[in-house]
């Protein structure tokens, strides 16, 4: 029976491994001696959770119990060429040390970010750098520190490969499973690698001679370990007279297509 396959990733509910990767101090809040209205905070660290990743820190503007937002770019500072991708609410519980010098009773000035695994493929390796808006307009917007510290995690792949068999003509024959299902079995002991890895690759022999059941194990896992499917497909078209049962090649976007198809309803 096949089940629908609509979305690859989920998110994880209970947090089974925690990496914090610590800027200076605990968290980086200063002693306040700033005016009214001022924008001040810090980026604190990135954690690691499972396989996701967070910018956490804080931001607020001096005596005001009201949260306020934060700008993420990256590459660059906002006048250096880096790239605003979205605007972020700094209104998480924070720590009452956060709000003595905030000069504020609030309670809400913590953010925490994701940068998730379409940031990490297109700005993988790419300085942070974290704006807090000031409610009183552009020109009071304050860098945090310590931007350019940290940098956006690089996506981390990982592609085993599984045995297939070519038939005389450089045909494709239905794959020989040696140990390749074990990595998906419970208590499979690559759990270390896969807390540090986004996404999990297959290649296109696999999902289109696959069982019906080793596909749906497949999915099942990379679903709930949240990881990202990819499928490999040859960029190169066989012919009669050229790459067949050669590496690289297929036989064409229809089988492509078809092969995705089959994928996505598994």
């Amino acid at each position: 029976m096949r089940k629908s396959l609509t979305a690859l990733t989920i998110t994880t509910v209970v947090v089974a491994s925690m990496v914090v990767l610590q800027a200076c101090g605990s968290g980086g809040v200063p002693n306040s001696t700033h005016p009214t209205g001022t924008v001040i905070g810090s980026v604190a660290a990135i954690v690691q959770t499972n396989n996701t990743f967070q910018l956490t820190g804080w931001a607020c503007a001096t005596g005001s119990a009201a949260s306020i937002d934060v700008e993420l770019y990256l590459g660059g500072a906002s006048d250096a060429g880096g790239t605003n991708i979205g605007s972020y609410p700094a209104n998480i519980a924070s720590d009452p040390s956060i709000a003595a010098n905030c000069k504020s009773t609030g309670t809400s000035y913590s953010f925490s970010i994701p940068l998730t695994a379409a940031i990490q493929a297109k700005y993988g390796a790419e300085q942070i750098y974290a704006y807090g808006i000031s409610p009183s307009g552009f020109s009071d917007n304050q860098l945090l520190n310590p931007s350019g510290k940290f940098s956006v995690p690089q996506l981390i792949w990982f592609a085993p490969l599984n045995s297939f068999n070519t038939n005389g003509d450089g045909g494709i024959v239905p794959y020989a499973e040696v140990d390749y299902m074990q990595l998906f079995a419970a208590g499979a002991p690559w759990t270390q690698a896969r807390s540090h890895t986004q996404v999990f690759k297959i290649v296109e022999q696999l999902a289109a001679f696959g069982t019906d059941s080793e596909l749906q194990t497949i999915f099942s896992y990379v679903n709930a370990n949240n990881l990202t499917l990819a499928l490999e497909a040859g960029p190169l078209i066989t012919s009669p007279q050229c790459g067949l049962g050669v590496e690289g090649y297929t036989s064409g976007a229809a089988f492509a297509t078809a092969t995705a198809q089959s994928v996505s309803s598994t």
